[in-house]
């Protein structure tokens, strides 16, 4: 006959389960008895399977970057500087100053004595009269209202090619920028100094523009921009 023990009669081990805990476990066949043996350790994996702790962001796990480990997804670890983004612009033709390229600087990107750093190629593959390239920056994807901070040198040739180079310093309030309207490929020189208000707690759009001064064959292009963060 089989033994129902209530499990109010069990009587507690009065210590915590070890490892090295051998538990028979007997079990009645109709020819008598059939045992069966557990250890500690195997009671212990088989419990640790089915319990996860709560992760609590920042505490019981870190964050990378400020940025939290929870979730699915992936997140690119980047040593300084670190890319923002690259992307590939349009050649244009056309009078009018348009867009070729934009680039979003989310709220939250930058904080007091970061820099951006913006390696762009310009490319012109025809026309022989004059094309200009420049930088804008503002709170839409528009070239209305916004705020020049770099104009390229002037391209008069056909099949030509130019790389800019520009480093704009922010300073907690203020965007520090080469004089914008000076038409050089780099910064790498002396010249005077722009203040442009910038709020890092909202959106910017960093805006890449072309214009020609003739209308087609004349085209150029932000043919590729590569945008930093330096912390």
């Amino acid at each position: 006959m089989a033994n129902n023990i209530k499990i109010s009669e069990l009587i507690p081990k009065g210590a915590p389960l070890s490892t090295t805990d051998l538990l028979m476990i007997s079990q009645e066949t109709s020819d008598g008895f059939e045992s069966n043996s557990i250890t500690g350790a195997e009671i212990i994996e088989s419990a640790q399977e089915g319990l996860q702790r709560t992760l609590v962001s920042g505490t019981s796990i870190k964050t990378i970057n400020s940025t939290s480990l929870l979730g699915s997804g992936n997140i690119n670890v980047q040593g300084n500087p670190r890319t923002l983004t690259s992307v590939n612009g349009s050649n244009l033709t056309g009078t009018t100053n348009q867009i070729s390229a934009s680039v979003l600087i989310p709220a939250g990107t930058l904080v007091s004595n970061n820099s951006i750093f913006i390696n762009d190629l310009l490319t012109k593959t025809a026309g022989s009269t004059t094309s200009t390239g420049r930088i804008y920056i503002n709170t839409s994807n528009s070239l209305t209202g916004a705020t020049l901070i770099c104009t390229a040198g002037a391209m008069t040739s056909t099949n030509y090619i130019q790389r800019v180079f520009r480093t704009y310093y922010f300073n907690g309030t203020h965007l520090l920028v080469y004089n914008p309207t000076s038409q050089l490929s780099t910064d790498v020189t002396a010249g005077t100094i722009t203040l442009v208000a910038f709020n890092p707690a909202i959106d910017y759009y960093l805006i890449f523009a072309v214009q020609n001064s003739n209308t087609t064959p004349d085209n150029l292009g932000h043919t590729r921009v590569i945008v930093q963060i330096y912390d």
